[in-house]
């Protein structure tokens, strides 16, 4: 099993493993999210239309990956409240994860019908990442990227 902590800064994300070495960082730019996980990778998350992502992942090499993540809203009966999002699928080199809301704003990531890991404690000021196998850090910030993305679906729009 492999856990992250994260340590939130004001656009900038630290996940550290269980030596408290920060293994990766997710920075927030205007149009999307950096992920860099040093010599392990850069990703980048970028709006695409309306709740779809672009991602993309920059090989040490020079190459590139492109994938996409598609969000959908729950159902939500008041006026006054927006719809929060439910899911989100992504899909990057041949994986396709899922990410599903879970209660008190966590969320489940989801492999082919199985549950792999899971984000605690979003709105905390240490979320924490739990991961039942081992799976790369850049792989394992994008994913938290993702969620702060999902996260922020739930803002309502001021007027």
């Amino acid at each position: 099993m492999t856990r992250y902590m994260i340590r939130k800064g004001l656009r900038r994300h630290k996940l550290v493993d269980e030596r408290k070495a920060a293994v990766a960082v997710v920075r927030r730019n205007w149009d999307g999210y950096t992920i860099d996980a040093g010599r392990n990778g850069l990703y980048s998350v970028r709006e695409g239309t309306e709740l779809t992502l672009e991602v993309c992942r920059y090989m040490p090499g020079g190459g590139r990956s492109v994938g996409r993540a598609g969000m959908t809203l729950e159902e939500n009966e008041s006026a006054l409240l927006p719809s929060r999002a439910a899911t989100l699928r992504l899909r990057l080199e041949g994986e396709v994860l899922t990410l599903v809301r879970a209660r008190r704003r966590g969320l489940h990531i989801v492999r082919r019908g199985e549950v792999l890991g899971e984000i605690t404690g979003m709105l905390g000021p240490h979320p924490r990442l739990t991961l039942k196998e081992a799976m790369h850090p850049g792989w394992a910030a994008l994913l938290y990227a993702l969620a702060l993305r999902m996260l922020a679906e739930d803002d309502a729009p001021l007027v």
